[in-house]
C-alpha cells in the first residue's frame, strides 16, 4: 500500500469517499467498517475499488480500512491499510 486512506470529519447528510492506493499485478481489494465487510448496497459502493464511496455518512461513523490482495502471488497476500476515520 502506497497510500492510505485518510480520517475525515463529514456533516451527517453529506457523502464522502476513501481512497487507498496499492501497487501490484493483480490486486483486489475489499473495505471494512470497525472490521466487518462492506457490500454494494444502501449508501455503500466501490465496496471492491480502490475509491470506497458513502453517499450519506448519519450513522455509519466508523473506523474504515481496506484489505488490498495481490491475487498473482502465491499464496496470495493481503495486507490491511492503516484505518480511517469517519466522524
Amino acid at each position: 500500500i502506497t497510500t492510505h486512506p485518510v480520517s475525515v470529519t463529514q456533516c451527517a447528510d453529506n457523502g464522502t469517499t476513501f481512497t487507498v492506493a496499492a501497487t501490484g499485478t493483480t490486486l483486489t481489494y475489499q473495505w471494512r467498517r470497525n472490521g466487518v465487510n462492506l457490500s454494494n448496497a444502501g449508501v455503500y459502493s466501490g465496496v471492491n475499488t480502490a475509491t470506497l464511496t458513502i453517499s450519506s455518512v448519519a450513522g455509519v461513523a466508523g473506523n474504515f480500512d481496506v484489505v488490498v490482495t495481490e491475487t498473482s502471488a502465491t499464496p496470495n497476500c493481503p495486507v490491511t491499510s492503516n484505518a480511517a476515520t469517519l466522524t
